[in-house]
């Protein structure tokens, strides 16, 4: 069986042909998927085809992707503070 994209749109995406997992491609802009700054939804179409060349049974179905937030970790700021001899 023949498993894709059959429209990938951002080109984020790719699916696996032995187990038809739905993965994000390495080379994918990280900032498409970022909750804050890129879209929250990608809906993109999916194609299956059997490779039985008599029967070439084929369907599509559309598959919408939600980026979800995660907690961040905070930024820490660590101040340092230093005494210094003054006379006056």
């Amino acid at each position: 069986m023949d498993v894709s994209p059959a429209d990938p749109g951002t080109g984020l995406f790719t699916i696996n042909p032995d187990s038809g997992i739905l993965g994000i491609k390495a080379t994918a802009n990280p900032l498409l998927l970022n909750y804050e700054t890129g879209p929250r939804t990608f809906t993109i179409t999916v194609r299956a085809q059997d490779d039985d060349i008599a029967a070439k049974l084929a369907d599509q179905a559309d598959v919408t992707v939600t980026v979800e937030n995660i907690n961040e970790l905070p930024r820490c700021v660590f101040h340092s503070t230093q005494a210094v001899a003054a006379s006056f």
